[in-house]
């Protein structure tokens, strides 16, 4: 009891004081990362407009700043610090920066998209240009801050935090001196990009200017990071009180069904097979490994390894202590095992097979004979054992009908869409509260935490017997065009909270087309989820090719606005948004497109399209519906 006692004491101790530390320093990486990657993309936008059409390849060069694999090593930073992005963080002090880093990829995307789409206008390049190489400062001077230990705590004046906010307010400045000096005659492009340089500057002002946040030990006291990936039962929550709240019942029966199902190996193997408790623990854990983590459900996969690697632990503390005369060697093997509980705790995906793996063998090591077996009985019951172990953890979990890897992304990829099309609700130009301001907030997390569990799910999804990476492109093509949707939807979106609201006659004009473009978002998430023949809309039908949305022409939204007694900074906002509405229908057009030419309805499943030239379809007929649509 001592053992348990002790080692629970200092695993908490050590996750609360040893591992915060480590884990912020990885974190001011992460943030470092991410806006190194987005300064040097604003200079290739930056160098590319400039150059202009002379350069042939200057067109290529924007393309390759939003290419899918950059937009995926930028996912994978942003899911690194999104958990700490939020006020109840138990890194308060890291708020700030991780809110600047996460809205860097944005603000890169939208750039690009709108430089791209005025590469014809000398001005609005010129505009494009000047505006990149001041964000790409911008994010220079924050990956200064980085490192900072004090910057965002109660009284804090720090002189680098007020160049931060001069840099923003010059944003805005650079973008009512374009109004100013174009006026009227200026074209959309260039407006656009000058609202654009006014909503920017003011997203940042707004991060940077809130108020400050309390110290670590103040409302965040003894907030435990946890950290958990989003479709563990816990959702991805930084804190304890904040796991609560995003509970998972299907996520916890699957989680619960495989530590049962490890229970029930390591009995039946003590019971019945004294000799091969060890074996039977290690095999276990690799049958679980090629079950649950190979279903894709990887989450889950972490949160029981966190309860049994720290069991695992307590055990060894217990068995390997017994047989420990001085307090010395005691208070020893207690730390090592505390500590292995503790990484396995914090630690990320990749640490948690570790620390599984490291207490399965403290436990093999202590519990199996060191000598070498002097007949078949041992050796047949330890390899016994590990057959007794699979079996009653494939079956446990069998029961509770885990989904496969490829069900488990389509739902995912759907849920993502869900998320994206709830978020741009929120984008409407409406006046807004504290309550719409923290609801918008909580929908960016969950919609940026889905992208990146779709991404652990593609992962799993790959290895699946059924299909070789070869035919996983359609998957990966599609992930992109979400991610592109979902940084283009969160910059639209967050415009809202840092500008007043218009008259309701100019904003309805740009409110009615978001609206019905929701609508097409979650028609495309029910693609994913619902055959045709069950309810789902059949978006492979030509009568379901992309229909417009109804997004007013620029010159429409210039006429309505100045008949309704909008300024000329009134004027360049509606036509930003405007334009920013365009690029977000273009890209659901896009994704329209890939998912009827990458997916088909199989047998009441959802399959990628390369899936099923053995048998059903010849490759041909599938390379015909992988050729573009004519637009």
């Amino acid at each position: 009891m001592l053992g348990v006692s002790s080692g629970v004491i200092i695993s908490y101790l050590a996750a609360l004081f040893v591992f915060p530390g480590a884990e912020s320093v990885r974190m001011r990486y992460a943030i470092d990362g991410l806006l190194a990657e987005q300064s040097a993309n604003m200079r290739v936008i930056a160098e590319a407009t400039r150059a202009g059409p002379g350069d042939e390849h200057a067109l290529e060069k924007l393309a390759d700043t939003i290419s899918p694999s950059v937009l995926a090593h930028i996912a994978v930073l942003s899911d690194s610090i999104a958990t700490y992005a939020t006020t109840d963080s138990a890194f308060p002090e890291l708020v700030p920066l991780t809110r600047v880093a996460s809205l860097s990829d944005s603000a890169t995307v939208h750039l690009n998209a709108l430089a791209r789409e005025g590469f014809q206008s000398e001005s609005a390049r010129a505009a494009a240009s000047d505006l990149a190489l001041e964000m790409a400062d911008f994010f220079d001077g924050v990956r200064a801050m980085s490192y900072k230990r004090h910057w965002a705590r109660w009284g804090d004046r720090a002189p680098e935090v007020a160049a931060l906010v001069a840099r923003a307010e010059a944003m805005i400045a650079f973008g009512d001196e374009i109004i100013a000096r174009l006026g009227e005659g200026a074209d959309d492009f260039t407006l656009s990009i000058a609202g654009y340089a006014r909503r920017g500057g003011g997203m940042f002002r707004g991060v940077l200017t809130q108020a400050p946040l309390p110290k670590k030990f103040g409302s965040s006291a003894l907030a435990l990071p946890l950290g958990f990936p989003p479709n563990s039962p816990l959702g991805k929550a930084p804190t304890i009180e904040a796991a609560l709240t995003h509970f998972n019942k299907d996520a916890a029966l699957g989680s619960s069904a495989a530590v049962f199902g490890l229970a029930i190996a390591l009995v039946i193997s003590a019971l019945f097979l004294p000799g091969g408790v060890g074996p039977s623990a290690i095999g276990a854990v690799f049958v679980l490994q090629s079950t649950v983590g190979g279903s894709g459900r990887r989450g889950i996969l972490r949160f029981f390894g966190t309860l049994i690697g720290g069991v695992m632990a307590a055990i060894a503390i217990i068995i390997f202590a017994a047989g420990v005369q001085d307090l010395g060697t005691y208070v020893l093997v207690m730390g090592v095992m505390a500590f292995m509980s503790a990484w396995v705790l914090v630690g990320s995906p990749r640490t948690n097979y570790m620390g599984l793996m490291m207490a399965a063998a403290w436990i093999i090591v202590i519990a199996s004979d060191p000598g070498p077996s002097d007949s078949v009985g041992p050796m047949f019951e330890r390899v016994t054992s590990v057959v007794v172990a699979g079996l009653s953890v494939t079956f446990t979990i069998w029961l509770f009908s885990t989904k496969l890897a490829r069900v488990a992304t389509m739902e995912s990829i759907a849920n993502g869409w869900r998320q994206i099309g709830q978020l741009l609700l929120r984008a409407q130009m409406l006046a807004f509260t504290d309550a719409d301001l923290t609801d918008f907030r909580m929908r960016n997390h969950l919609a940026t935490a889905n992208l990146a569990s779709t991404c652990d799910l593609r992962e799993q999804y790959t290895f699946e017997a059924r299909i070789v990476i070869g035919n996983f492109a359609p998957v990966l093509e599609m992930l992109a065009q979400q991610q592109r949707v979902l940084l283009l939807a969160r910059s639209l979106a967050t415009g809202r909270f840092h500008d007043s609201a218009l008259n309701m006659s100019v904003s309805d004009m740009l409110n009615g087309p978001l609206r019905v473009l929701v609508e097409r978002i979650e028609t495309l998430g029910e693609f994913f989820v619902k055959a045709p023949v069950t309810g789902g809309e059949n978006i492979l039908d030509g009568a379901s090719v992309w229909k417009s949305c109804g997004v007013p022409s620029a010159a429409q939204v210039r006429e309505r606005a100045i008949a309704d007694g909008c300024n000329a900074t009134d004027v360049a906002r509606l036509i930003y948004r405007r334009d920013a509405l365009a690029l977000l229908e273009n890209s659901v057009r896009h994704a329209q497109d890939t998912s009827r030419r990458g997916f088909v309805w199989s047998d009441n499943s959802l399959h990628s399209a390369l899936e099923l030239a053995d048998g059903q379809r010849t490759y041909g007929e599938i390379f015909n519906t992988l050729k573009p649509l004519p637009q």
